[in-house]
C-alpha cells in the first residue's frame, strides 16, 4: 500500500450525542456521503468511541483542507452547533474547541483508562497533532501500539487561552476540572475501579500533579479518592516543575486578569516551589511509575508582530531537563528520557515509525501492562479480570485520614 501523507489536513471537530447503536461504518459512510469527490473521501479520519458505559458515543473527524462540507461552517470557536446526520441522528452537537473530556480509543473491554491533559494555551487534540502529517498520535497511533492491552484513550482541555483572555483562572480551578471530567468520565462501579495513566504536556503535567493533591482526604471527595487511588503511572512530558523560561509572555500578558497565574510559572517561582512541596507530600503512592521526557532543542519565544502574537523570537530552552526531571522524590535516572524535540514538537510524531514515538510507546505500553498488577499489590488483594482491583473505597479514605499529614496548600496568599 502506498504510503498517504497529509501535509494539508485541515481542522478537527468533534461530533457528541450519538446514539450508542450507531456503529463507524454508518458515521464513515454519512460523512462520505457529505463529500463529492473520491480523493476527498480518502482523506478523512474520524473515531467513534463511546463515553462511557452504555451510554452516547463522541466523534472526532479530521477533514482534508478545503474539504470540509458546508454542513459545519458555523462551528467556530466559542460556538456549538447542532446539526442532523442522515444515518446517525438529529440534535447532534459539533465543536472545535474539545473542552472537557474526549475518548478517543476504547478496547471492547477496557481495563484501564490514559488520560492525556495539554498544555497551557493548548488544544486537546490539536497540541497533540503533527503539522507535517496531520496525524494525532493518541488517536491514530496509540490505539494500534496498545493492540491488546485492553487500553480506553482521552484526551482533556481547559480554557487557558492567553491572549486578550478576561480569565482569571488558577491551577487549582484547572486541577478541579480535571478531577470533575476523569470522574465523570468514569461514573460507574466498574470504570471508577479501573487503574487510570495520566500524560501531561507542559502546564498540563502541573494540572495534573495538582489534582493528585487535591484528590487527598481529608479535602477530596469519595470520587477524587477513587481517583487518586486508581493512579499507576505518570508521564510528564516537558513539565516545568521549575518554571518556564518564557520572560517575553509576562510582559505580553500585563494588565489581563490572567497576568499573575502565568507571573507563578515563571522560573524560580515560590509558587512552584510550594506546589513541588505539596506533590511530595500529598501524593505518597510510591509504586506510582513516573516517566520525564525532557526537550532537546530550544524553541522560538513569543513575540508581538502587529499586533498578533508569534514565535518569532529568540529561542531558548523553554524547561530545562533539570526542570522537567524535577518530579518526585524516588524517580531515577533511567525514568528521565531525552527526545530530540523543542517544547511543542515533544508530544507530537509524524507517524508509527517516528523514532521518538517508539521510544514514548515502549514506555507506555509497559506500564499498561503493568497497571492491574501495581493496583493488586497496592492494597493487597487480587481481583477477577482486573474488575474488581479495590478496597471499598470508604476503606480506603479512611485509613488515609488516618496516616494524613496536613500539607501546604498551593492557593495563592
Amino acid at each position: 500500500m502506498v504510503s498517504r501523507q497529509h501535509p494539508t489536513m485541515g481542522r478537527t471537530l468533534r461530533i457528541s450525542g450519538i446514539p450508542k447503536d450507531i456503529t463507524k461504518k454508518a458515521l464513515k459512510d454519512s460523512l462520505e456521503s457529505l463529500l463529492s469527490d473520491k480523493n476527498q473521501r480518502k482523506g478523512l479520519i474520524f473515531s467513534l468511541v463511546p463515553n462511557r458505559d452504555d451510554d452516547e458515543q463522541t466523534a472526532t473527524v479530521t477533514f482534508e483542507r478545503d474539504t470540509e462540507p458546508p454542513l459545519f461552517a458555523q462551528c467556530v470557536s466559542g460556538r456549538r452547533v447542532e446539526i442532523e446526520l442522515d444515518g446517525v441522528g438529529e440534535d447532534l452537537v459539533v465543536d472545535c474547541d474539545f473542552l472537557g473530556m474526549t475518548p478517543l480509543y476504547s478496547d471492547d473491554d477496557p481495563k484501564v483508562d490514559i488520560i492525556a491533559v495539554t498544555r497551557l494555551a493548548g488544544h486537546a487534540f490539536g497540541s497533540w497533532k503533527s503539522p507535517t502529517s496531520g496525524k494525532m498520535w493518541l488517536r491514530d497511533f496509540l490505539p494500534i501500539g496498545l493492540r491488546g492491552c485492553h487500553a480506553r484513550i482521552l484526551t482533556f482541555g481547559y480554557d487557558s487561552t492567553l491572549q486578550n483572555s478576561l480569565s482569571s483562572s488558577s491551577l487549582q480551578q484547572f486541577s478541579r476540572q480535571l478531577l470533575d471530567a476523569t470522574a465523570n468520565s468514569r461514573a460507574s462501579e466498574k470504570e471508577k475501579h479501573r487503574p487510570l495513566i495520566f500524560i501531561g504536556h507542559s502546564i498540563g503535567g502541573l494540572v495534573i500533579k495538582q489534582a493528585l493533591v487535591e484528590a487527598r482526604p481529608p479535602h477530596g471527595s469519595v470520587h477524587d479518592q477513587a481517583i487518586l487511588e486508581s493512579c499507576t503511572s505518570l508521564f510528564f512530558f516537558g513539565v516545568p516543575n521549575k518554571g518556564l523560561n518564557e520572560t517575553n509572555l509576562v510582559d505580553l500578558l500585563k494588565g489581563q486578569p490572567n497576568a499573575d497565574f502565568v507571573n507563578d510559572l515563571r522560573e524560580g517561582s515560590a509558587f512552584l516551589d510550594l506546589a513541588y512541596d505539596s506533590f511530595l507530600r500529598g501524593f505518597t503512592h510510591d509504586d506510582c511509575k513516573i516517566t520525564s521526557f525532557y526537550e532537546m532543542q530550544f524553541t522560538k519565544t513569543l513575540v508581538e508582530i502587529d499586533g498578533k502574537w508569534m514565535r518569532e523570537g529568540e529561542p531558548v530552552q523553554m524547561v530545562t531537563k533539570d526542570s522537567a526531571t524535577w518530579a518526585s522524590r524516588t524517580e531515577a535516572l533511567p525514568d528521565q528520557v531525552p527526545l530530540e524535540a523543542n517544547h511543542s514538537t515533544l508530544v507530537k510524531f509524524s507517524d508509527r515509525h517516528d523514532n521518538k514515538y517508539e521510544v514514548v510507546l515502549g514506555r507506555i505500553r509497559e506500564q499498561v501492562v503493568e497497571a492491574a498488577e501495581v493496583i493488586k499489590k497496592r492494597h493487597g488483594h487480587a481481583s477477577t479480570h482486573g474488575e474488581h482491583l479495590y478496597e471499598d473505597v470508604e476503606k480506603v479514605r479512611q485509613r488515609r485520614v488516618e496516616q494524613f499529614t496536613p500539607y501546604a496548600s498551593t492557593t495563592r496568599a
